[in-house]
């Protein structure tokens, strides 16, 4: 397990550039986001994280697509990245896995570039009520500082 924090998509890129040809699993991309952006560090996603169409959103793609197995996923956690999707019909979604279809987010655009990988992302915003059920505090399954901390809706 690796978790690396990074301020932007040029060193995204060199980080995962590091890692061999298919030799990881399972990549999360996480982030602040919009339905066609995921932002990382103080910039705007345009310059410091991923943008449909942009061509350094492509570089990063095309490493990740190197460097995950053919049976790895992706997870492009921010928010909204994948609002639309939800609309799309089974066949809508697996064109992209193939290269076929015109994208209306981040998370399509990542799938066409991941092709048969699985690539999941949220299709809203995330709420404190989403992290609380997550991690089920009522439950009391979490450490102990999250279940000291007041969490309201």
């Amino acid at each position: 397990l690796e978790v690396v924090t990074v301020s932007g998509a040029q060193q995204a890129l060199q980080i995962i550039e590091k890692h061999a040809t298919a030799s990881l699993d399972h990549v999360v991309l996480a982030g602040h986001g919009s339905p066609h952006s995921l932002g990382w560090g103080d910039g705007h996603p345009s310059t410091a994280g991923l943008l449909t169409n942009s061509p350094m959103t492509d570089a990063v793609m095309q490493a990740l697509k190197r460097t995950v197995t053919s049976d790895g996923s992706v997870v492009v956690d921010a928010c909204e990245t994948g609002y639309g999707s939800e609309h799309r019909t089974p066949e809508e979604l697996n064109e992209f896995g193939r290269g076929i279809g015109r994208p209306q987010n981040l998370f399509e655009s990542v799938k066409m570039e991941m092709g048969a990988r699985k690539v999941y992302a949220p299709t809203r915003s995330y709420t404190i009520g989403d992290y609380y059920s997550a991690a089920n505090f009522q439950e009391g399954i979490c450490t102990p500082d999250a279940r000291a901390h007041s969490w309201s809706d």
